[in-house]
């Protein structure tokens, strides 16, 4: 088919999405002030969407990744009281994090995924630690309340064991503001391409993603998500990850047609 758009394609080519910080650094340098218009693809899970079928969007959630540092004393094993622990405060926070209650009608999480503290002595109760919590939230404003329940609880530990706790964001990504309008068009496509019946509406996921920084910083952007089934599995980012690449082809073809859409419903405007 020749079809020559009367507009421009731009194509963006986004690195460091899993740090979050890709597509910040993309509309800094103002290489979206420009766009109207914007279509991303990401493989989806078997779970989720098998192959053959697509999804016209995905609605992640919110994600952030925080590193803490506990700064105690140590102690010998056979006098605790001269020390601060660092592996109690780390105990009590923990606990502390699944008492967080907000909107339940809003899905959200935290938990800690790593805690090092201690050397190889056994008997010596060590004074610092290090840990890492992964924070999930639907809605961005609920994001916004967990990051500060964690803090609260961070400051509380503080007085209540006398030691030091620090919080740093090593990254975070904000949820998603799918547009109805580019929702359609990829829709659409999708239809064309696989048929009715492959057809996925848009899904909420937990998983993050920065693309969505761009409506956010944005808000003049239309944006959308393709979430493509390939059998993907046992999951993203697992070590024995593997997926039909046969479905990039009907996937490439999507997104061709999305674009062919949108230009199209442009020029009827």
């Amino acid at each position: 088919m020749d079809y020559k758009p009367n507009g421009k394609l731009k194509f963006l080519f986004q690195p460091a999405e899993e740090k979050g910080t890709g597509a910040l650094k993309l509309i800094e340098k103002g290489l979206v002030d420009d766009i109207d218009y914007l279509y991303g693809v990401h493989l989806r899970p078997i779970q989720e969407v098998p192959y053959g079928k697509a999804s016209s969007g995905i609605i992640n959630g919110a994600a952030k990744f925080i590193g803490g540092e506990i700064r105690g004393e140590d102690a010998h094993g056979a006098r605790p009281h001269l020390g601060r622990s660092a592996i109690e405060a780390g105990a009590t926070f923990v606990n502390e994090l699944s008492k967080i209650h907000l909107d339940p009608m809003v899905p959200y999480s935290v938990k800690m995924t790593s805690f090092h503290a201690g050397g190889e002595s056994s008997n010596i109760i060590p004074g610092h630690a290090t840990f890492d919590l992964d924070l999930r939230a639907q809605k961005n404003e609920v994001m916004e309340q967990l990051t500060e329940r964690v803090q609260i609880i961070a400051d509380t530990l503080i007085t209540l064991y006398g030691v030091n706790i620090t919080l740093e964001t090593k990254a975070e990504l904000a949820a998603a503001q799918i547009h109805h309008e580019a929702q359609k068009l990829m829709e659409k496509a999708i239809i064309e391409t696989l048929g009715q019946g492959h057809l996925v509406g848009p899904y909420m996921s937990s998983g993050g993603e920065d693309f969505h920084y761009y409506t956010i910083k944005r808000p003049h952007i239309k944006a959308t998500m393709l979430g493509l089934g390939c059998d993907l599995q046992p999951g993203l980012h697992h070590p024995k990850m593997s997926f039909n690449r046969e479905a990039l082809l009907p996937g490439i073809e999507i997104l061709v047609k999305t674009i062919i859409n949108t230009f199209e419903a442009l020029e009827q405007k």
